[in-house]
């Protein structure tokens, strides 16, 4: 791919390593990543299938001279996934505790499903969805 020296080979590497996300990062480090051109960065998130780089590129045009920095892009997006990731770790954490603290009151205390519930704090609309978990 050295051969060609045009945004195409900046396209055809992304390409080559879209599947694995530390060569990508790796790959976004490059200088010539700094400063792509809006179109360039939009065919490469569009080829890539990467819905998060677009939207990044779409409302977040990186600078002036109408660039685009791809590794800056990237590590946002990489520190957004992070964020979401641990959100949803810690709501599942939460949910697998009150699941826990349900069947410890039911054993313990001889309370209902329902009364553990109502217990905890726990809203009745998600009443349904703890009664399958239990």
């Amino acid at each position: 791919m050295s051969v060609f020296h045009t945004d195409l080979r900046l396209l055809l590497e992304t390409l080559a390593v879209r599947k694995d996300r530390n060569k990508m990062k790796e790959l976004f480090k490059g200088r010539e990543f700094s400063n792509l051109s809006v179109e360039t960065a939009r065919t490469i998130a569009i080829m890539t299938d990467n819905t998060r780089v677009l939207e990044k590129i779409e409302h977040n045009e990186n600078n002036e001279n109408g660039e685009v920095n791809m590794c800056q892009a990237w590590d946002e997006i990489m520190e957004e996934c992070k964020a979401e990731g641990m959100e949803q770790g810690i709501e599942q954490g939460i949910e697998q505790e009150r699941v826990s603290s349900i069947r410890s009151l039911k054993e313990n205390l001889k309370m209902t499903t329902e009364q553990a519930m109502k217990v905890l704090d726990i809203p009745e609309n998600m009443f349904a969805y703890y009664l399958q978990l239990v």
